[in-house]
């Protein structure tokens, strides 16, 4: 979900909040997950696209009752190298996870 064209940040902000706390209110959670990512405007690494995704996928597999095989294969794979995922691995890790 993106909200444009405010006025304000925090009218961003507090309207982006509602949908988030409306969602979080009234859908059943064993059937629905959320993800919100927050970027600073004024913060080029806060919207980097493997920070958004990064942050995505955080918060999905936070959700998650069990974490899936998949997702520890995928954790394993790249703790401690020095190469990171790609953007299109990460993207798979989010409809893995959707």
């Amino acid at each position: 979900m993106g909200l444009q064209g405010c006025s304000s940040i925090n009218t961003y902000t507090i309207r982006s909040s509602a949908v988030v706390d409306y969602i979080d209110t009234n859908m059943d959670r064993s059937k629905v997950a959320m993800a919100f990512v927050y970027c600073e405007y004024s913060n080029p690494i806060s919207r980097s696209e493997v920070d958004v995704l990064s942050s995505i996928i955080q918060q999905l597999v936070q959700q998650c009752a069990h974490m899936p095989s998949e997702i520890r294969a995928f954790r394993d794979r790249y703790a401690g190298r020095v190469s990171r995922p790609t953007v299109e691995e990460r993207i798979g890790l989010i409809r893995l996870l959707a």
